[in-house]
Parts: structure tokens; C-alpha cells; sequence
């Protein structure tokens, strides 16, 4: 069986939990888990 990159993208969980994180730093993360599919993501 081949996978994709799809396939491994929704096991991944895309996370910042930085205290110090900015707004641009939330926007980028939520950009990425968008773009790639990510399952889910978890700030601080």
C-alpha cells in the first residue's frame, strides 16, 4: 500500500506553545495546518 503525503499529513498535530507567541506567529500556524491538512492544532 502506498500513502501520500494526505495520508501522514492527518496523523499530524501542528502545535505553538510559546508564551510569547504574536498574532503573526498564531496566523502562521493556522496558514500551515490549513495548507497541508494537519489533524489538529494546539496553542498555548
Amino acid at each position: 500500500m502506498k500513502y501520500t503525503i494526505d495520508d501522514f499529513a492527518c496523523l499530524i498535530d501542528h502545535t505553538n506553545l510559546h508564551a510569547d507567541a504574536s498574532n503573526e506567529d498564531m496566523k502562521k500556524l493556522c496558514d500551515e495546518a490549513k495548507k497541508y491538512h494537519f489533524k489538529m492544532m494546539a496553542i498555548n
